[in-house]
């Protein structure tokens, strides 16, 4: 080989050792480049398991030297994917609406009542409310009319043997008395005929049963001044425990209760 030759090859070999250094010298500038502008280490995890937990959906992971990048993501607010592939970016999803508008990141529970409020009447457990003593006026025979006191007076009508009918929770039809009561008022004021009992007792001194089957109409409303009202109450007793009965009457508290007792067919 002459020397021309051999210059000729070292110029060539020259020629492409400094393309091939050269090409390397790119590479590693793109190289950097890439990595400053993508996520790296810690920060690319992070970014990447805050994209798997919020959708449930893992995104793909962008090729080397992509320019995406992670927004911060707000606590309770999804994410979704806008796409797939190379150059994907993740963004928060807009808040979900709950029922009677609103959303939930504005919607506000009422702050609760602190005004206390007192009871209605002072007391306590330990209170000891006093007793009304109830006084029972001296019995009076069936056919006379027995007085409250305060020009208010009772008496008996009438006591029937009736066969009465079960109409109420727990009655039984059978043999029964029914019994009509008569209230006059001589007082100067109305009185409450709501509040009138009736009960009677057997000739063995037991309660009778009350029934509210036919001919029952209790008393009820109000009774003026000088007026009469009468009521009709059953009860059930048999035949052979009428005689005698006792029947009591009372309309308050502040009176006594009225005792009549006598025999009844």
């Amino acid at each position: 080989m002459n020397r021309s030759a051999v210059r000729l090859t070292r110029r060539i070999g020259a020629l492409v050792g400094a393309l091939i250094i050269g090409a390397a010298a790119c590479t590693s500038a793109q190289t950097q480049s890439g990595a400053a502008g993508s996520p790296s280490g810690s920060n690319a995890a992070a970014a990447s398991s805050a994209s798997v937990g919020t959708s449930g959906t893992e995104s793909p992971a962008a090729p080397a030297g992509s320019t995406s990048s992670v927004a911060p993501i707000p606590p309770a607010v999804a994410v979704r994917t806008s796409s797939s592939g190379p150059g994907s970016k993740t963004v928060p999803a807009a808040p979900s609406a709950r029922p009677g508008g609103g959303s939930a990141a504005t919607t506000s529970r009422p702050k609760p009542a602190t005004t206390p409020v007192p009871p209605p009447t002072a007391g306590n457990i330990d209170q000891t409310v006093a007793s009304v003593p109830v006084t029972t006026a001296k019995a009076v025979p069936l056919t006379r009319s027995a007085n409250f006191g305060g020009k208010v007076s009772a008496s008996i009508v009438g006591v029937n043997g009736i066969t009465a009918e079960a109409r109420g929770p727990g009655e039984i039809a059978g043999p029964a008395v029914a019994v009509t009561v008569e209230i006059e008022n001589k007082s100067a004021r109305s009185i409450d005929l709501s509040r009138v009992t009736v009960n009677v007792t057997n000739s063995k001194g037991n309660p009778a049963s009350p029934l509210s089957g036919p001919p029952t109409a209790p008393f009820s409303g109000t009774l003026k001044p000088g007026g009469q009202s009468q009521g009709t109450y059953v009860f059930s007793v048999g035949a052979g425990q009428r005689s005698p009965i006792g029947i009591s009457v009372s309309y308050s508290t502040d009176a006594p209760v009225l005792m009549f007792v006598g025999n009844a067919s």
